[in-house]
């Protein structure tokens, strides 16, 4: 099994790939099944909040350090930038502080006190961290994960037991 990833839109039924992990793509000759809805929020640290205060909302977060996946990115469907162009003008992002193109990383700079960066609710290691969850009223997006295959095609074991795996 080879893994890529992207946080461009594919078009699956154009790629090369037997089987992938995507939002839903509206298509007769795709199969989907899916696996996960993703809620995004915005978190900081403790130390963060104590030392830069506690942003008042979406606008105050310009007097704040920002971190992000991408620095000048608008990103696309499930973008983890989100609370960079939330509430501004279209094609304009709030400055990032920070940009490191690894999830787990973010999150670990986020603990370190570094800024205010997005995670999912359903991320493992949140569980066991201390970070406090920004405007609990107002969250972020929402992304759904699919298992896509082609309707066509029959999965092979590998590929059946794959998506078992993913589906639990």
């Amino acid at each position: 099994i080879a893994i890529m990833t992207t946080n461009a839109d594919i078009d699956f039924e154009t790629s090369k790939a037997d089987v992938g992990i995507l939002p839903k793509q509206v298509s007769k000759g795709l199969s989907h099944k899916k696996l996960k809805t993703f809620h995004f929020h915005l978190f900081a640290s403790p130390d963060y909040i104590e030392k830069y205060g506690m942003p008042r909302d979406l606008e105050d977060l310009k007097n704040h350090k920002l971190i992000s996946f991408y620095s000048d990115y608008e990103g696309n469907i499930g973008n983890v930038d989100w609370h960079l162009k939330r509430e501004m003008p279209e094609h304009t992002l709030r400055e990032s502080f920070l940009s490191i193109n690894s999830g787990f990383l973010v999150f670990e700079a986020v603990c370190q006190g570094l800024g205010i960066g997005t995670a999912i609710e359903e991320f493992e290691y949140l569980k066991f961290s201390n970070l406090i969850k920004l405007f609990p009223n107002d969250p972020g997006p929402i992304t759904e994960a699919y298992y896509v295959t082609r309707a066509d095609r029959v999965l092979t074991k590998v590929q059946k037991r794959f998506g078992e795996i993913l589906s639990t």
